[in-house]
């Protein structure tokens, strides 16, 4: 039988020099890697909203071709917001608010701070520069008042990048990505 026995005299630890640069290291690696990180966030946000505001367009553009009836988006830039609207004509609207009275199907708020910074909706403008509200006929298509191609522009300031989202005459929706400074 063999016996081993660990002497510790001759263990060696690790000097404070040694430790010292091992928490350099770290703090270096992690001062480089968080700021990566939180843009990484910024610009996922800006995309959600992106994906969000492209998938109420397509639902509102389906609903008005299956029920052959006008679905109206009606942009709030100065909330930051917008609303998906059945334009039900056998229901006067409220003169001043293209969704009132409702049936509102959706609405949404970009310009929530959370974890993903602020998102802000700054234009929402037709094909001759006019602020516009998006309407969908029974065919699927824009129809009035939008000349299209309506663009949609999301800002991030956190990220310092906007997203532009585009609608075409039939319909056509598009992500157009531009870089930009706040």
């Amino acid at each position: 039988m063999i016996n081993r026995t660990v002497n510790l005299e001759n263990t060696k630890g690790m000097t404070l020099t040694e430790v010292m640069i091992v928490v350099a290291i770290i703090a270096i690696v992690a001062s480089v890697g968080v700021p990566m990180f939180k843009n990484s966030r910024y610009h996922l946000n800006l995309r959600e909203k992106t994906q969000t505001l492209i998938r109420d367009l397509r639902t509102a553009q389906s609903f008005a071709e299956k029920e052959n009836l006008t679905y109206k988006v009606v942009f709030d830039t100065a909330a930051d917001s917008y609303r998906v609207c059945k334009d039900d004509p056998t229901v006067a609207n409220n003169p001043g608010d293209e969704c009132d009275p409702p049936p509102v199907v959706a609405t949404r708020l970009l310009g929530t701070e959370g974890m993903g910074g602020l998102v802000s909706l700054t234009s929402v403008t037709d094909g001759g520069g006019n602020e516009t509200s998006i309407s969908f006929g029974g065919s699927g298509y824009i129809s009035a008042p939008a000349a299209p191609p309506v663009t949609m522009t999301l800002l991030s300031c956190d990220a310092a990048e906007t997203m532009q989202v585009q609608i075409q005459r039939i319909g056509g929706i598009q992500t157009l990505d531009a870089k930009t400074p706040c």
